[in-house]
């Protein structure tokens, strides 16, 4: 079994469809996750796709959805850092119009046990970035959205919420690298007490010592900028730097601890119907990927949460794209927040998928 996809959305409300008014169907906006579920079967990789966490108390907080959020996973826990309401007569005390300042948990494994406010945050935290260390630090990046100001001091926290429990919460304080004027676009920890970092404003990898918080220059003038296409750029944990491009529907790659370019890899007119769409790279296994969006489906009131799977051969002189399997899941009113990825082995929900109702549109 490959890894478990967690789907986090905004489902829009019914006075969506009520109103002519655009705002109207985030005014009562929830919360929704759905899982994607991979398993080999006797016909190659077969695949699930169920409504999971209805039945449960959820993460909504006071009810709005949580626009701006990022998610991380440590283990079988799933968090879900800051967010806010996009409508302002939602805004609450705590899930205020510069976001919130709550970091809310569920552990997959005893999901029914519902999402909890498990730390309270020292800023708000709207639109960031998140990376995980050493199975246990989880790093907060919030760059010029931390508190509405350009140059937050500090630039972002490290908090130890594995060993939380046994006491009160250990917190790091972490500088900005350099000029940097936003939070890395992508980012992984490649080896013990360190977290590479990629600054897309500056085409700069960045290495960051977190025994000091010092960073160091790791890699200038890479060629993967996060505009003007739209796509993704994914650092995987086998340390390689992937841009997803698509607008000239190309994957480029980028070996970090090697300090190379890969060969680029030109997508064929099979993927074209994610072109120019904000899409999500996942790498499920090496040269073995997945990307997902949400576009039109295919009537008015229905948005669809688009997948498609698909290998990468690098023989040369040509390098190709190979589409393994392709989906559309058509849902009401949604928009994708987040996504994250589980390893089956640590996620009860691998093997119960008692939580889940199937897709409930």
């Amino acid at each position: 079994m490959e890894k478990l996809i967690y789907i986090h959305v905004l489902r829009l409300g019914e006075s969506l469809y009520e109103s002519d008014d655009v705002d109207s169907g985030y005014r009562d906006a929830t919360n929704d996750w759905y899982l994607l579920k991979q398993t080999d079967g006797n016909n190659g990789v077969e695949i699930q796709f169920s409504r999971v966490f209805e039945d449960i108390n959820q993460v909504n907080h006071p009810g709005p959805a949580l626009v701006g959020a990022d998610c991380a996973v440590i283990g079988s826990f799933i968090y879900v850092i800051g967010g806010r309401s996009n409508v302002t007569e939602m805004y609450s005390v705590r899930c205020g119009g510069d976001g919130c300042k709550e970091i809310r948990c569920l552990d997959t494994r005893n999901a029914r046990d519902g999402w909890k406010t498990c730390f309270a945050l020292p800023f708000t935290f709207s639109g960031g970035r998140s990376a995980v260390v050493d199975g246990r630090w989880l790093y907060l990046f919030a760059g010029n959205r931390h508190d509405g100001f350009r140059n937050p001091d500090p630039w972002g926290f490290a908090l130890n919420v594995v060993d939380s429990n046994k006491g009160e919460v250990e917190v790091r304080k972490i500088i900005k690298p350099h000029l940097s004027r936003f939070y890395p676009i992508a980012s992984a920890s490649l080896s013990p007490g360190t977290l590479i970092a990629y600054m897309a404003d500056e085409r700069i990898l960045y290495q960051l010592d977190c025994s000091n918080g010092s960073w160091t220059v790791y890699q200038k003038d890479l060629p993967y900028g996060s505009y003007p296409f739209l796509g993704c750029i994914t650092l995987s944990d086998d340390g390689i730097l992937y841009t997803y491009d698509t607008i000239h529907m190309r994957l480029d790659s980028y070996d970090v601890a090697n300090r190379k370019e890969l060969p680029s890899v030109d997508l064929p007119r099979s993927f074209w119907f994610g072109r120019e769409e904000d899409v999500e790279l996942i790498v499920l296994a090496k040269d073995r990927f997945c990307v997902i969006w949400h576009d039109d489906g295919y009537d008015v009131n229905e948005i669809c949460i688009y997948y498609t799977r698909f290998s990468v051969s690098y023989d040369l002189p040509k390098p190709t794209a190979t589409v393994e399997d392709s989906r559309a899941f058509p849902i009401r009113g949604v928009e994708i927040l987040n996504i994250v990825t589980l390893d089956p082995h640590s996620d009860a929900m691998a093997n119960d998928l008692s939580c889940n109702s199937g897709v409930d549109n």
